[in-house]
Formats: C-alpha cells, structure tokens, sequence
C-alpha cells in the first residue's frame, strides 16, 4: 500500500510539517474532505547543539520539501487524524530511506515515531540502525532526529584517509542529522563483530564526519574489560592528518604475530596536540604510549617540542619494554639550543636479557653580526647485557666572514669506553682534533 500525501518530512533532519490540504492523513479506501488552502508554517530560526538535558537539538531554517512517499501494508487512522502504519514501513524523501515494522504519524505534534528493526540511510551513505526495542522520533523543531538502542554507521569517505572501514558508535541516545552526530552513553569502533574486540566508550560523544570527533570520560575496553579512563578525547578526522587513524593497522609478521596499531589524535588544549598511541601484539602484548606536543615553533622564546612515551610489558620475555623520547628547542637570548633524546629499555625481542640503549644530542648556534659559532654534542650509552658501552663526540665550529674573507677554526673530541666482553679488561679511548 502507497501513501502520496502533502506531507513535508525529512526522514533524517527530524523535520515533519503538515502543508495545505493535509492536516489529516486517511487509509486510501476513505475520501478525505478538501479542506481550504493554508499558509505554510515560518520557518524555524537556526539552533546551536544544547549539551544540556537529554537530548541536542540541532538544525537550520525549514527548506522548502517535496512531498514524502510511505509504503506500509496496513495504514490504520482514527478520529483525532493520527495515522499508524504496520508491517514493512518504507519512506523515501530526496534520497533518504526508512524502514520499520511501524510509525506513528501525529499531525498535531508534527511528529513521527519508527519503532521496530528501523534503519535509516542517507544519500552520502550513513546509516542509523536500531533493533527490536530500537526506537527514532523525528521533530519538526530544529530538524533533528533522535534515536534510543541504535547505532550509526560513518562511512570511509567522511574518515581520514586510508581507512577502508565505516566508524560504528553505538549510543544510548543519537541525535543529529547528516554532518553531526550527538551520542549519548555510547561505544565506538571499527571492529564490526557483534562483540568488538576493542572499543571506546564515552559519556558524549560529538562528530562532525570529516572534521573531528570529540569525546567526553573516555574509557577504552579490550575484550570487554576496561582499561582506563580519560576525561577528554579529541580525534582529528582531517584528511590532512595522516598519521592519526582510527582505524588500527592490522598486520603479521614472525616476531610479533598478528598485530594492530592505532594512533588516535587528541588535543589536551588549542596548542596542545597529542597522539594515543595504542598497539596490540599477539606474541607481546599491549603496548600504550603517547606523543605530546608542546608550545609554538614560532615562538621558540618560551620553548616547543615534543615528549614520546611508550611502555609495554612484554609477555614473550617477562620484561618491562620502554621507549621514551624528549625533543626541545630554546631561544636563550642570542643563542638557539637544540636538545633531542631518545632511549629503549628491554626492547630485545629474543632474550630475557635486561638492556638499556641512550642517545642524547644538545647543539648550540649563536649568530652575532660576522661571527657564527655552533657546539654539537652527542652521547650514546648501551648495555646489551655484557657492560656498558659509551660514546661522547663533540665539535666546536666557530665560522668568521667579512666579504669575501673567511675564517673557520673547528676542535672534535671524542672518547669511547667499551665493556671487556670477557677477555680482558675495556677499552678507553681519547681524542682531540683541530
């Protein structure tokens, strides 16, 4: 059975308004009266998101809607003009789709409320599904959706680049409409199995397909149990970002296994970018870390740099692996430092043997009228288990031009310590050029 009607209704927007001649909508075997014409109602002024309450009304002014189209096999009306229809509901509007085992259709709240196994589909390719219990009231007001025990679906193409598979988030309460989505008490994912193998579940959640996904007390759940919480998430959907992917890179090899590695961007302020680094090793373990940015390179008065952090307690070995990194740069009045450290502990991947392996480089430059002076410092450290092993390099540049003339005197320094390897005393070596 098919219903034509002067209905106006965004199926996804949440917008149902009555136009002239359809304040009532009947079973097609009655004759409605032809009642006189009518204006239509104004249109609605543009809301912002409210966080408060229960539900975000979002939306803009009322378009001007062609007429929706219901396919039912029961339509069922009373006296008050409220319309139900039963058994494989489908309206399509501009390109939107929808299905339920019901609706109820109430002109006077210009409203309409799918229950049942709905699923709703939108011409760029998201969907909102909802199950047995699963129920979506679309409002005139603000040309907002809301669904209760449903899941949306954000396709590939509105996902950093790269990913190959939709973003799931399943929520107590969904409102939005077609570039925003407002979950509520909701899980999200890429892992498309019933009971995902990893997810994040947040009290709110707020997305704009192709911009950002921001997140309020985070918690990230692996086979169902939960590991931590964070107060905020900021994830970066920009195809710009590369390195940041919801996604996780899934892969094999002999030492790790199968694995899976996510990177997911945050920011704990506007100039305070980070990545959460994630990774899953079959043979390893879980390892979790971060790379925190800080300051402006453009303002290397105050300081900019990063600080990288990974652990990972390495089941294959009983140790505990580290990684960790520092890189700082500095403007002290008329000098420039430069300051980059990286260090592993217990990162062999075959022994149970503790190691340490360190390398810390500090470079100073000043620039003052001809003269040009550089100081370049390297330290290298490592322990494999038989001894320490040092490294320590220096250079002093000092470069004076005036025109064509100049001038360069340079000293290097170097000295090694090696451990014996048991044969013997180690080695000490010293040496200065210029």
């Amino acid at each position: 059975m098919r219903l034509v009607r002067q209905w106006s209704v965004v199926c996804l927007c949440g917008l149902l308004s009555a136009r002239a001649g359809a304040q009532t909508l009947f079973p097609p075997t009655i004759s409605p009266p032809t009642p006189p014409p009518a204006p239509a109602p104004p249109p609605l002024a543009p809301t912002l998101p409210q966080t408060g309450g229960d539900q975000a009304y979002l939306g803009e002014p009322t378009p001007n809607l062609d007429d929706a189209v219901y396919d039912a096999d029961t339509a069922v009306s009373d006296e008050n003009g409220q319309l139900r229809l039963l058994g494989h509901v489908t309206v399509k509007y501009q390109g939107y789709t929808l299905t339920s085992d019901r609706a109820d259709i109430d002109p006077d709240r210009r409203s309409v409320l799918f229950s049942g196994n709905f699923v709703v589909t939108t011409p760029n390719g998201q969907r909102v599904e909802g199950g047995r219990y699963g129920t979506l009231d679309l409002h005139q007001r603000g040309s907002i959706y809301r669904v209760t025990g449903a899941r949306t679906t954000i396709p590939p193409q509105d996902l950093p680049l790269g990913i190959i598979q939709p973003l799931y988030i399943y929520g107590g309460t969904i409102t939005g409409r077609p570039g925003f989505v407002d979950a509520r008490g909701s899980l999200f994912t890429t892992c498309d199995f019933p009971e995902p193998h990893y997810s994040f579940g947040a009290k709110q959640v707020y997305l704009v397909p192709g911009r950002h996904l921001v997140a309020k007390y985070v918690s990230y759940y692996r086979h169902g149990h939960r590991l931590f919480t964070i107060p905020y998430l900021y994830v970066p959907l920009d195809r710009r970002l590369e390195r940041s992917e919801i996604i996780p890179q899934v892969g094999y090899d002999p030492t790790d296994g199968y694995f899976a590695k996510l990177a997911l961007g945050y920011a704990l302020a506007s100039s305070l970018p980070g990545l959460l680094i994630l990774n899953e090793y079959q043979k390893r373990g879980l390892e979790t870390g971060f790379d925190q940015a800080y300051g402006d390179l453009g303002r290397l008065r105050q300081g900019a740099g990063t600080v990288e952090f990974t652990h990972l307690n390495d089941k294959s070995t009983g140790n505990q692996s580290l990684t960790y990194g520092l890189n700082h740069q500095q403007r002290i009045g008329t000098v420039l430092v430069a300051l980059a450290a990286q260090g592993q502990d217990n990162s062999s991947y075959v022994s149970q043997t503790k190691t340490q392996a360190q390398n810390v480089q500090l470079n100073l430059t000043q620039h003052l009228g001809d003269f040009n002076t550089t100081i370049q410092n390297n330290l290298t450290r490592n322990d494999y288990g038989n001894g320490l092993s040092q490294t320590l390099t220096s250079t002093l540049d000092n470069i004076y031009q005036a025109g064509r003339s100049r001038l360069e005197t340079r000293f290097n320094y170097s000295g090694i310590t090696s451990p014996s390897f048991g044969f013997g005393g180690g080695s000490n070596q010293r040496r200065l050029d210029s």
